[in-house]
C-alpha cells in the first residue's frame, strides 16, 4: 500500500501539518499507521477525503456540520444550504450594524452627541441573543438541555422544571421524526425564531428574551416545508 507522509501531504495540498493533526483529532480525516514510521501516513483515497474537507472548510462550514456529513446524518446540499442561511442571517445582522455606525457618524457630523441617548437605536436582535438561541437549539437538537436551561430565568426554571423541559420536548418532537437540518433564523421584537427541518414536519423553536438577555419563554410549533 503507497502512502504519504505528512510532510508530503502538506506540501501537496498547501495545509500545515498542525492542521491535519487538529482535523485528525476532531475525527473528520484519518491517517494510517506505518510500522516503520513514526510519522503520520496517508493513503490516496485519504488524501482525497482530505481535499473535500479543505474545500468545505474554505466555503465556511463548520467542522461539527462536516463531522455531521462524514456519520450519515446529513447531506451534502443541506450542509451548504444550512451554511448559507446562517451567512444570510449573520449579514443581517451586521446590515443593521453598518446602518447604527451610519447613524452615529451622521450625528457627529452634525456635531451632536452620541452619548445623550442610551441607545441611538439597536439592531432588532443583539447578537448575544442569536448566539444563545443557536446553543439552546443545539442542546436541544442533542438532547442534552441544559446548556440551553442555563440560559432560563429563575422565572421560567420555577415554571417549567428541567424534567418538565425534557418531557414536553419528546412529546413535541416524537411525532415528526429525526433532525434533518437546519432552516433558517427570524427575528421579531424580543425574539429569536429557530427553524429546523425533520423527517415529517418542521419545527419552529421560538426564545423570548427579558432585557437581560435571559430566556423568558420558549415555544415550539410545526410547520411544512
Amino acid at each position: 500500500m503507497t502512502t504519504m507522509e505528512i510532510g508530503e501531504v502538506c506540501k501537496l495540498l498547501g495545509v500545515t501539518s498542525r492542521t491535519l493533526r487538529y482535523y485528525e483529532d476532531r475525527g473528520i480525516i484519518q491517517s494510517t499507521a506505518v510500522s516503520s514510521s513514526r510519522c503520520r501516513h496517508y493513503t490516496a483515497e485519504q488524501i482525497e477525503h482530505i481535499k473535500k474537507v479543505l474545500v468545505l472548510r474554505s466555503l465556511g462550514v463548520s467542522i461539527a456540520s462536516i463531522s455531521r456529513l462524514k456519520e450519515g446524518n446529513t447531506n451534502l446540499s443541506e450542509i451548504i444550504a444550512e451554511h448559507k442561511a446562517k451567512l444570510i442571517a449573520l449579514l443581517d445582522t451586521k446590515i443593521k450594524e453598518l446602518r447604527l455606525l451610519d447613524e452615529a457618524l451622521t450625528r457627529l457630523d452634525a456635531g451632536e452627541s452620541i452619548f445623550l441617548q442610551k441607545r441611538i437605536s439597536e439592531p432588532e436582535q443583539p447578537q448575544v441573543r442569536l448566539e444563545i438561541a443557536e446553543t439552546g437549539t443545539e442542546a436541544i437538537i442533542k438532547g442534552n438541555l441544559e446548556p440551553c436551561y442555563e440560559h432560563f430565568t429563575p422565572a421560567l426554571k420555577s415554571a417549567l422544571p428541567l424534567p418538565s423541559f425534557r418531557k414536553a420536548l419528546a412529546d413535541t418532537i416524537a411525532p415528526i421524526g429525526k433532525f434533518l437540518c437546519f432552516d433558517r433564523n427570524e427575528w421579531h421584537q424580543n425574539s429569536v425564531l429557530i427553524y429546523l427541518k425533520h423527517e415529517k414536519l418542521g419545527l419552529v423553536v421560538q426564545f423570548s428574551f427579558d432585557v437581560n438577555d435571559k430566556i423568558q419563554g420558549i415555544w415550539f410549533r410545526y410547520y411544512e416545508y
